[in-house]
């Protein structure tokens, strides 16, 4: 079956890996971490290549982010987050203030935009409604939209904060599909879900 752009009304993004550079702005943010390793740990960064580095951390990152997520599906980003690099610290025996761990918290809005995120949403908007389905919380998507997606216009954003639940779990999905229904008249088969997480996207359900 081919793809046919003009049979869907309505592209719902998620946001983090897909508009924006969440690697990037996680493993920027983390990399100091490891730097407080003594130089003997075979995770401080003078011991690996970049890329070790980097599939290190952002393997550790995804792992604990599940987990929190899974226990505590009504925790805000910004406090997962906090988790995560608390939990991490621990992990690696690297002492940490409270004050590092919500420093991390809070650099949602800070992480990059892909180079072409920009222009390509701008374009898109003429064509089709544009509707976020993100598992941060609303004041950090405030932040990312002000910044690295200025100049982006989204027809309606759903967060998990508005949802109760974080995705993959189903409760989102069905958020997205009741509420496109409702504000733009949009069925459930003219909605594309735009993700590069099949994760988080679950691109192998039906909508």
């Amino acid at each position: 079956m081919s793809f046919d752009p003009i049979s869907y009304k309505l592209l719902s993004f998620d946001i983090y890996g897909t508009l924006i550079n969440w690697e990037e702005g996680i493993y920027g943010s983390l990399l100091p971490l490891l730097s407080k390793l003594p130089s003997s740990s075979p995770h401080h960064p003078s011991n690996n290549t970049p890329s070790q580095t980097r599939h290190f951390l952002l393997s550790e990152y995804t792992k604990l982010e599940q987990s929190i997520q899974k226990e505590e599906p009504t925790l805000t980003y910004p406090l997962v987050l906090t988790k995560i690099y608390t939990q991490l610290a621990a992990s690696l025996s690297i002492p940490i203030t409270s004050e590092e761990a919500t420093t991390f918290g809070s650099t949602i809005g800070s992480w990059p935009a892909f180079p072409d995120t920009v222009l390509a949403m701008q374009k898109l908007s003429k064509y089709y409604k544009l509707v976020v389905l993100s598992n941060v919380d609303k004041s950090s998507f405030s932040r990312t939209l002000s910044g690295p997606l200025s100049g982006v216009h989204f027809d309606a954003i759903y967060t998990a904060e508005d949802i109760g639940s974080y995705k993959p779990d189903l409760k989102n999905f069905a958020y997205l599909v009741e509420n496109a229904e409702k504000g733009f008249g949009v069925k459930k088969e003219e909605i594309l879900k735009v993700a590069q997480s099949l994760f988080h996207g679950m691109l192998n359900i039906p909508l």
